[in-house]
């Protein structure tokens, strides 16, 4: 006996069949245009920041170089973390770590710490992953002021301090300050650090840069979280335009508060579309990524359709 099921024309299967492919295809496409614009909705009434750790370091360029910057930007950040280090003859260049090895850079036979070099001779070593060099401070912002590239970008300033006597740190925030001026980056510049009272100088040299208080995992023993539970000294005292708190540390209450004083919540380092997606729902203000495209993937999916899905 003939079934009476209608089959549809070959063409409509078709379709049919593909139709799933063709809404991830069509949903991925908006989020890359959405990307583009430099940030990233995940509602109605609210931008999420994106900003790329180090640069775009894991992908083809080496940690907080040129390229990983220009990079880092054609993914769509809205902007870059990065580190300066001072060195012993009072330059400022970038890198994560004191101390670079042979197995990461060319022109070393033997560790060497940053602090403890010329800027001259910083500049004849050369990473091994792209045979880059360790910018100065001033190349990058010289190039930032430069090229329409970085048009729009915020810059999150990270002042690498460990075991500086007061004057030192008094000459670091100082010549960062010069080079900010200089280049007329006072609007631009979010300078941060976990010392806090390289914080506090910037605010007393020049209250118009903005300033980000860091909060690293070792703040979670009882006695830092009474401290940071007082919110309101640590406004009073820091008068921080945000605070980047380690992601596990970050929870609804901790946003809230400073929200209510008006301080924005970044925290890092977050890699994948679970962590980015429970942030999501505490109400962060931002993200700092070593995937900034991956992020906005996630969180572009989220506000076209409340999905999240790794590529």
């Amino acid at each position: 006996m003939a079934s009476n099921r209608i089959n549809p024309l070959p063409g409509v299967r078709f379709l049919l069949l593909i139709s799933p492919l063709m809404v991830k295809w069509i949903l991925m496409s908006l989020i890359i245009f959405l990307s583009q614009t430099g940030f990233a909705k995940t509602h109605l009434d609210k931008t999420i920041e994106i900003s790329a750790h180090r640069g775009s370091h894991i992908y083809k360029y080496s940690e907080n170089t040129l390229a990983a910057f220009a990079e880092a930007r054609s993914m769509g950040a809205s902007s870059i973390e990065f580190d300066v280090i001072y060195t012993r003859d009072g330059e400022l260049v970038l890198n994560h770590d004191f101390k670079v090895s042979p197995e990461d850079f060319n022109g070393l036979s033997e560790v060497k710490d940053l602090r403890e070099m010329t800027v001259s001779e910083i500049q004849k070593l050369t990473h091994k992953k792209d045979g880059s060099k360790i910018p100065t401070l001033a190349e990058f912002f010289e190039v930032y002021t430069s090229s329409s590239k970085f048009e729009g970008m915020t810059l999150h300033l990270e002042v690498k301090n460990k075991s500086l006597d007061p004057t030192l740190k008094d000459n670091f925030v100082g010549r960062i300050l010069d080079y900010i001026s200089f280049y007329k980056l006072e609007n631009q510049v979010i300078v941060r650090s976990f010392d806090w009272s390289i914080v506090e100088r910037f605010k007393k040299l020049a209250p118009k840069v903005r300033r980000a208080l860091l909060i690293g995992r070792w703040k979670n023993s009882s006695f830092w979280r009474y401290f940071l539970n007082d919110y309101k000294t640590i406004v009073e005292r820091y008068q921080p335009a945000l605070v980047a708190p380690e992601k596990s540390l970050v929870n609804e209450i901790m946003v809230e508060e400073w929200q209510s004083y008006g301080v924005a919540v970044n925290p890092y380092t977050v890699n994948n579309s679970a962590e980015a997606q429970a942030l999501l729902r505490l109400g962060v203000d931002g993200l700092t990524t070593d995937k900034p495209l991956k992020m906005y993937q996630s969180f572009g999916a989220t506000s076209l359709c409340g999905l999240f899905f790794d590529l």
